[in-house]
């Protein structure tokens, strides 16, 4: 999902540098462009961290490698 997110930032961040030239607006909508999809990112990093924080506990609820091989004997 980031990976894919930097992908649409790579399109549509040249995208509004483009179009800003073009209306002779500026940097400002660029600008707003890279920082909502920085955000989009930061959201979704922070999300990510909260589910894999989240199952740390499940870890012991799953066999060892070294039991495994053992349970169908």
């Amino acid at each position: 999902m980031l990976l894919a997110l930097s992908t649409v930032a790579a399109i549509l961040v040249p995208r509004a540098v483009a179009e800003a030239e073009q209306a002779g607006a500026g940097l400002l909508p660029p600008k707003r462009t890279a920082d909502r999809l920085l955000l989009w990112g930061l959201l979704s990093g922070a999300v990510l961290c909260l589910v894999q924080s989240g199952s740390i506990p499940m870890l012991s609820v799953t066999p060892s490698l070294a039991f495994s091989p053992e349970s169908p004997r």
